[in-house]
């Protein structure tokens, strides 16, 4: 009843619109894609000397490759944690990668102890531990609409290691992530990919596009359109 009733349905991807037209009917004129962003006044890559302290905040080691997980806790997230903590890294276990998880999916991590895990929990301030990272995990396997993740981590200068269904409603980003299955997300982690932060680039021109400001226009602009034109066809009424 509330997308049959509403004139504007504002969904994050081009698949979350078909499954509204699949499920309820609403015409194209009724949807607009607004993709899901990041706030681009709080996310940045470290400045010198930032990811050092960081790193050092948390007991790191130099020559650790630091892989962050950020979720809340609910199916989709824990489902991620466990590929990561049973089928990727164990096999990583001896090669100096760690994975530090933050927010609440650490709920799922109680009592566990492996030397190569840090869990975090929640954090008022999530930028001084993406800095301490050098890439950013989404193993997500299932679940609506898109995944955050994928450009908070870009816009804080991290690599981006996701499955193929993680970065789903990011096409433009496609070639700036490892996209891999969850079979060989351990060799791309075993690479260790650099970001553009590390590697001291500016980050992909695409990502602009993500930015919340930018994704407040579209819709504003999508807005007054529709408004106009349904003013214009009062008036001629």
């Amino acid at each position: 009843r509330a997308v049959t009733g509403a004139d504007l349905t504002v969904v994050c991807t081009d698949d979350d619109a078909r499954r509204m037209r699949e499920l309820y009917g609403a015409s194209a004129e009724q949807l607009v894609v607004i993709p899901n962003g990041f706030d681009e006044t709080e996310l940045r890559a470290p400045l010198p000397g930032e990811r050092e302290a960081a790193r050092a905040s948390l007991g790191l080691a130099g020559d650790d490759y630091v892989a962050v997980f950020v979720g809340a806790d609910w199916g989709p997230n824990r489902e991620a944690l466990a590929v990561l903590t049973e089928r990727v890294m164990p096999a990583l276990a001896h090669e100096g990668v760690k994975l530090l998880v933050v927010g609440t999916v650490t709920r799922a991590l109680a009592g566990r102890r492996e030397p190569w895990l840090i869990a975090h929990g929640e954090a008022p301030a999530i930028l001084p531990l993406l800095h301490a990272a050098d890439a950013g995990l989404n193993p997500v396997l299932s679940g609506g609409g898109s995944n955050v993740k994928v450009p908070t981590y870009l816009a804080a200068g991290l690599a981006v290691v996701t499955t193929p269904f993680g970065v789903r409603g990011y096409a433009p980003l496609e070639p700036h992530v490892v996209v891999a299955e969850v079979e060989t997300f351990a060799d791309a982690l075993r690479a260790r990919p650099a970001g553009h932060g590390a590697r001291g680039t500016r980050a992909p021109e695409a990502l602009g596009e993500y930015a919340w400001g930018r994704l407040g226009e579209r819709l504003g602009e999508d807005m007054e359109r529709r408004l106009r034109s349904a003013a214009g066809t009062k008036g001629a009424a």
